[in-house]
């Protein structure tokens, strides 16, 4: 009996001991759990991170590797280095985001504007006054965006118009770029309509675009023109959201998603991405990235692009990438106030009347990414630009290019980019007064 006893106190000990050394491995994985989740805000600079739908499961330290291509990951410093430079993450991100007021008028207050916009269609051109040939197909998105919203297809015929009159020329030009964002306009009409000579149109574009692949000096790739003088980013983000948009369509067509795909890898090991996360126009004659204009309008056109491609793959690394290029932005394109300019405009002075429309292109792909994360920050952002371009922005229903105001430079081109952009945070699941 005194032997049972000494053996079932040893036991015992053991017991103990291995409980110990249990709590302590799990107080270890704990702690490294949180250091990782700390380190993930700090590189991301996301405030908090929401549930992601549970086919995209989100992974906030997922080895960059597994999205950039290895022998790219050199030119991919992070962003933790140069955010850190300007104080806590945490702290400027908050100061940026969080809207001070919410005054959004709701559908009958944007009614009114959306009636400015209109009163500049020309029904003679059938095109906006104001604005030039790849401006108007993103006027008839916003014009779309807000048929959408009223739940309503009378404002489509704009959009027959439009279609009516240009048909014969398929949409095309010189300019790949121009050629994406009708598109791009082609393929909202048709998710809208279900009709397919929108569909088809979008298709025959796609396929003048994939003629172009490949025709530059950096072996790969859509140039800017058929020309061939400039290798930049923009035609290829479009052609991305393109492609990736008729294989949401017709998920049947593998092509299309093999041209998105060989796009993104050609586009990112061209350097174009750069360590800050954030897109450079182009390259230079020997194919490395020529440190040109950060446009809004690329940053938008690549969130969106990643957004389509976590879609149709279920993977949510693209999620983590979108998000790193959508708080790039919201740093450095944001004034002290937290409301977006287009740094190159305002910093550079490297600006025109074709740049008035990009920021609003950046908002309409950063809603995408709102929506497919539910990240609380993304909806504040858009809350507080959309507050001030109502608020000191607007002179009665008519919007200009500064949304801090006043309202200056108003055309066809700032009344639809800054309706479009009141229009996404009238979508969200915010309190209006």
């Amino acid at each position: 009996m005194l032997k049972m006893a000494r053996l079932n106190i040893r036991r015992a000990q053991a017991e103990h001991k291995n409980a110990d050394k249990n709590a302590s491995t799990y107080r270890k994985r704990a702690l490294k759990s949180v250091l990782r989740g700390a380190a993930a805000v700090l590189v991301t600079g996301v405030l908090a991170v929401s549930p992601r739908p549970a086919q995209l499961q989100y992974n906030p330290v997922i080895p960059l590797s597994d999205i950039i291509p290895t022998q790219t990951m050199s030119q991919i410093q992070g962003l933790a280095s140069d955010i850190s430079e300007k104080g806590n993450p945490a702290t400027t991100l908050q100061k940026i985001l969080k809207p001070q007021q919410l005054f959004i008028p709701g559908v009958k207050g944007t009614g009114k504007a959306l009636k400015v916009l209109l009163g500049e269609y020309n029904w003679s051109t059938d095109l906006w006054n104001g604005a030039s040939w790849w401006q108007d197909p993103n006027i008839l998105i916003t014009v779309m965006e807000y048929s959408a919203v009223t739940h309503t297809k009378t404002y489509l015929r704009y959009a027959n118009a439009t279609f009516n009159k240009y048909k014969s020329g398929h949409f095309l030009d010189e300019y790949y770029d121009d050629e994406g964002w009708w598109a791009n306009a082609w393929l909202m009409a048709y998710k809208m309509t279900r009709n397919p000579k929108f569909l088809h149109m979008a298709q025959y574009i796609a396929h003048d675009m994939e003629e172009g692949y490949g025709t530059g000096g950096c072996g790969g790739g859509i140039p800017w023109d058929k020309s061939h003088t400039y290798d930049n980013a923009i035609p290829n983000l479009l052609f991305m959201n393109i492609t990736l948009g008729l294989y949401e369509i017709l998920p049947h067509d593998k092509g299309y998603f093999n041209w998105a795909t060989r796009d993104y890898k050609w586009f990112i090991d061209s350097g174009m991405l750069n360590h800050s996360y954030l897109v450079n126009d182009g390259l230079t004659s020997s194919c490395t990235n020529n440190g040109g204009s950060v446009w809004t309008y690329n940053q938008g056109e690549f969130i969106g692009a990643l957004v389509k491609f976590a879609k149709v793959t279920g993977k949510a690394k693209y999620l983590y990438l979108a998000e790193l290029v959508a708080n790039a932005t919201d740093i450095a394109d944001t004034n002290r106030h937290g409301i977006m300019y287009e740094i190159s405009c305002a910093i550079n002075e490297d600006c025109n009347t074709g740049s008035f429309q990009f920021k609003s292109i950046y908002m309409y792909n950063l809603d995408a990414l709102y929506n497919a994360t539910k990240n609380a920050a993304y909806g504040a952002f858009i809350a507080r630009n959309a507050d001030s371009i109502w608020l000191h922005d607007r002179s009665n229903y008519t919007f200009g290019y500064d949304w801090t105001g006043p309202s200056t430079d108003a055309n066809s081109v700032t009344q639809a980019g800054a309706l479009a952009s009141v229009l996404f945070c009238d979508m969200l699941p915010l309190r209006h007064t």
